[in-house]
This record gives C-alpha cells, sequence and structure tokens, in this order.
C-alpha cells in the first residue's frame, strides 16, 4: 500500500514522496517514521552543503548523521505539537493509532510556526 506524504508550512502542501508499507494498516508512528525518513535520505544528499533557513520538516531536526535520530525526533516534535499529522480529514492524536490506508489518501504534516512578537 502507497500513502502520499505532503508537507505544509505557511503555503499550499507540497508532496514530500510517498510511503510504501506492506499491509493495509499502518501507525501513525510508522507514517512519521517514514517521513522523517525520506527526509534523511535527502538531508543525506546535501549533507555537506550549508545548512538553509528550512522552515518545513526539515527544521524539526539538528543531528541528520543517524536516521533514528531523526526519526525519534520526529516523533517528539510530534508529541511536543510542533506538527499537526492530518490523515485526509482527520487529524493523528496518537502515535499507536492505526490508520487504514486503503481508505486514506494522503498524510499531511503541518509545520507549527511560532509567532514572533516584541
Amino acid at each position: 500500500m502507497e500513502l502520499a506524504l505532503m508537507d505544509e508550512a505557511g503555503a499550499p502542501p507540497v508532496q514530500a514522496g510517498v510511503a510504501k508499507f506492506t499491509r493495509q494498516v499502518a501507525t501513525v508512528r510508522e507514517v512519521i517514521r517514514a517521513r522523517a525518513e525520506l527526509h534523511w535520505e535527502d538531508a543525506r544528499q546535501i549533507f555537506d552543503e550549508a545548512q538553509s533557513t528550512e522552515r518545513g520538516f526539515g527544521s524539526l531536526f539538528q543531528d541528520v548523521a543517524r536516521r533514528d535520530a531523526v526519526a525519534e525526533a520526529a516523533e517528539k516534535a510530534f508529541l511536543a505539537g510542533r506538527f499537526f499529522l492530518l490523515l485526509d480529514d482527520h487529524q493523528a492524536e496518537d502515535l499507536d493509532e492505526e490508520i487504514d490506508l486503503a481508505r486514506t489518501g494522503a498524510a499531511t504534516f503541518l509545520m507549527i510556526t511560532p509567532l514572533k512578537g516584541g
């Protein structure tokens, strides 16, 4: 089963990639880890370039050297409310929540941008 992974950070959503699962059901944790692994693979390709002021999913991580560190940071960011995970029209709230992939078209990672004020 495939699930489109979308990123949204103050602009229209963009497709970050596609997650492939061997089962018809996945947990929120598995979807977050799939998105984190896509980020890790992209970051490894440009690791030698200077860090940008990225505002999207990549802004959640500082250490991209280890795949598992990126996945763990993504889970912690979800639990801390740094992003919302929207499954079509449903907001995921628990890492162990199960998702029926046959009934879910996309997972949107909605980044929360802190307000700056004076």
